[in-house]
């Protein structure tokens, strides 16, 4: 008796030309498949699209570029300071140099001796091409009033929401 994969592979030998029809159908209807498959690499799109909160953090998003400058300040507890501390923010500062996906870190120790008031006059030197430009959109006098409303939105998320998020992204 003739087992089945004979008899398929005696079949497609015969038929040869009507094979390679079907083969040739099959790439191109696969490549036509292929061409219109996408990846979205964007995390923002896993996420509920009619929650609040998340819509909240999308506009934040989309109106201040991305999370890509990230200042992390340590203090310390009343009667100690920064120094005290020093080997823990060295150890922190040495594991965020070593993460592939950080850029650059600039480590100070700031301390209650030190006032950066001055800070506040000068920190849009901090800034460079497109978020500099919308910093200076959003100060002149048609770009205030809406700077100041969607502030005002933005602070209508209450914070339980913004808390159950972000433990809920973790």
């Amino acid at each position: 008796m003739e087992s089945l994969v004979a008899r398929i592979v005696d079949w497609a030998h015969r038929r040869r030309p009507i094979v390679l029809a079907i083969v040739i159908a099959s790439v191109a209807l696969s490549a036509e498949g292929a061409r219109r498959l996408s990846f979205d690499a964007d995390v923002l799109s896993l996420l509920p699209r009619d929650n609040r909160v998340i819509n909240a953090f999308r506009t934040f998003l989309s109106r201040f570029g991305s999370l890509d400058q990230l200042y992390v300040v340590f203090t310390a507890p009343e009667g100690r300071s920064v120094s005290d501390y020093a080997d823990e923010v060295r150890a922190w500062t040495a594991a965020l140099r070593d993460a592939p996906e950080i850029a650059r870190v600039d480590a100070g120790v700031v301390d209650r001796a030190r006032d950066f008031g001055w800070l506040a006059d000068h920190e849009l030197l901090l800034l460079r091409g497109r978020p500099l430009e919308e910093a200076l959109r959003r100060l002149s006098a048609g770009g205030m009033p809406a700077a100041v409303a969607a502030r005002r939105d933005l602070l209508t998320v209450p914070s339980g929401d913004v808390a159950r998020t972000a433990a809920a992204a973790c």
